[in-house]
């Protein structure tokens, strides 16, 4: 009979709440730190009954396993991954299978995943960690934005296929740019037609463009490897590989990255969803302006965020006519949401003011009482402000005031990454 090894990843007590989220210590924390418990599966044995099996033998605590008189089959699952400095893969609501050809099938939800179907994804290099070694993982739930689906990925392509012609020729071009554009553009063209050609079996396969690439990306790839989850011939998945920033190592492998083509190509698929999330009817335009930022600064164009001055950083959130000495109904104080300051990327660095990622600004409800729990993420999507639940709640009270600073702002960078010449 199989075993597997079920290691916990968030806070054992408090487990589906969002300070979970946010315990960095508990991130930190490699394979062999990690509490653990052994189990034999049988073959036919559903990933969420061991998991809940699992959370029950590991003491799970919190307002699911209340509800649920136990530990629940938690809302994500990861897997142990060596290549990962923390050991583990991303965290997965759902997980990719093969079929029977061997090849991949995106987004099967991972509770009625036999360990059977498991295994065989993981030996297959499609499941991005080991079927043996899992994660009960204990981060609440929170939906995100609209995602690029294929056409809207293939407009994006020829559209910087395009550019990539006549960036040589840009008066004041960077060199940097002129040198590479031929490398990249030829990449990007091979990689058009080949995604142009397979992408209606991914979406029949319930491939979206963002599955996809993260499948790409969670481990090197011997390209006939790929080619058999892809369905593609071999010269096709090396032009896909090519095409989303990828190159052949001395070993043989592809990796993500590499040289200088592979390094700009690498953040067009970003660009794309990006672009896509700041409004749909004029994604073109906005992807234009933003790419030929990147083309004649040598620079990614601004992300949309928040003024981590005012919003994070460890510091209070003012309330309208009292200073910083209390915090308006609905939003977290800093130290709950940015323990020791770690959620500060320096990817987002800008001199004038510093900007956080809206994506890590969290708000609690308004309501007033002790006991309530809930709170909401923010995000973009068509080009509006969305605010999604975390967790589970039947209610949540905003405070109009502090969601008006937070939309203003918003406004704002938005129309700053859509206009980046103007910013």
């Amino acid at each position: 009979m199989p075993s597997v090894t079920v290691a916990l990843l968030g806070p054992r007590e408090g487990a589906f709440t969002e300070p979970a989220i946010f315990d960095e210590r508990d991130r930190a924390r490699n394979w062999g730190e990690r509490q653990k418990v052994d189990l034999e599966v049988s073959e036919d044995e559903a990933l969420g009954l061991i998991l809940r099996r699992a959370g029950e033998m590991m003491g799970v605590v919190g307002p699911r396993a209340q509800q649920h008189g136990g530990a629940p089959v938690p809302t994500f699952v990861a897997f142990f991954d060596c290549a990962q400095s923390h050991q583990h893969s991303d965290v997965y609501a759902a997980v990719t299978l093969v079929d029977d050809d061997g090849r991949a099938r995106w987004n099967v939800p991972f509770y009625p995943v036999t360990f059977s179907e498991l295994k065989r994804a993981s030996d297959a290099g499609a499941l991005g960690g080991e079927a043996e070694r899992l994660y009960y993982v204990t981060y609440p739930g929170i939906g995100n934005g609209v995602l690029a689906t294929w056409p809207v990925v293939l407009i994006g392509m020829r559209l910087m296929w395009d550019l990539l012609q006549v960036a040589g020729t840009v008066e004041g071009g960077i060199g940097f740019f002129s040198r590479i554009r031929t490398i990249a553009s030829g990449r990007l063209e091979r990689g058009h037609e080949a995604v142009e050609r397979h992408a209606p079996d991914w979406t029949e396969r319930h491939g979206d463009p963002d599955s996809v690439l993260r499948m790409l990306g969670s481990r090197p790839w011997h390209v006939a490897d790929l080619a058999v989850l892809l369905g593609t011939e071999e010269p096709e998945a090396e032009a896909v590989l090519w095409a989303f920033g990828f190159t052949r190592d001395d070993a043989g492998l592809w990796r993500r990255g590499g040289d200088d083509a592979a390094d700009l190509l690498a953040s067009a698929f970003e660009e794309i969803q990006l672009s896509y999330s700041l409004g749909h009817t004029d994604f073109r335009a906005t992807l234009e302006k933003r790419f030929r930022h990147q083309l004649e600064t040598g620079e990614r164009a601004p992300m949309p965020g928040v003024d981590a001055e005012r919003y994070g950083d460890r510091k209070l959130v003012p309330a309208a006519g009292s200073g910083d000495a209390e915090l308006p109904s609905g939003a977290l104080r800093p130290e709950e949401e940015f323990p020791d300051g770690a959620f500060y990327d320096e990817r987002f660095d800008a001199p004038e003011p510093p900007h956080l990622p809206l994506e890590l600004l969290r708000v609690r409800c308004g309501c007033g009482k002790d006991e309530c729990g809930a709170v909401a993420g923010f995000g973009i999507a068509n080009g509006q402000l969305k605010l999604g639940l975390t967790g589970e709640s039947d209610h949540f009270v905003i405070d109009a005031s502090f969601m008006e600073q937070i939309a203003g702002q918003v406004r704002r960078d938005i129309d700053a990454a859509k206009n980046p010449a103007q910013s």
